[in-house]
């Protein structure tokens, strides 16, 4: 089942990015990704998994397109990363879902995006603190 996990600073998005994608490398058996929306958020993921034994891909959404990962972990699935009132952004979080082959783990700072309100519970476990 994905899940959503709701974190309320930037550190800990992070460093719950990093948790889940050493997680997902445990539990999966093929490669994990880590889909970021800006260069910024990557270089972030990078730094805080560099030293850590890690094989966990780091790439912008956009640039995954075409391909498939066991896991996935949406980096900041939040109103403000995926705003609902931008189609583009519905296409996006689209995109970045379906990269999952077998788990996927959305990670918001703050509030999710509203494109994520209408799946019901059963379909996404919610981690809200």
């Amino acid at each position: 089942t994905p899940s959503l996990h709701i974190v309320n600073t930037k550190d800990l998005l992070v460093s719950k990015a990093v948790f889940e994608a050493m997680r997902l490398e445990r539990e999966v058996t093929g490669q994990v990704a880590v889909l970021v929306r800006r260069n910024s958020d990557a270089k972030d993921v990078k730094l805080a998994l560099k030293g850590i034994d890690s094989n966990a891909t780091v790439m912008r959404v956009d640039a995954a397109r075409g391909r498939e990962f066991a896991g996935v972990v949406i980096y900041d699935a939040s109103g403000a990363a995926y705003a609902s009132s931008q189609p583009i952004n519905a296409r996006l979080l689209y995109l970045a879902a379906t990269r999952a082959l077998h788990a996927l783990v959305f990670i918001s700072l703050g509030r999710p995006t509203k494109l994520l309100e209408g799946i019901p519970r059963d379909l996404l476990r919610r981690d809200e603190p």
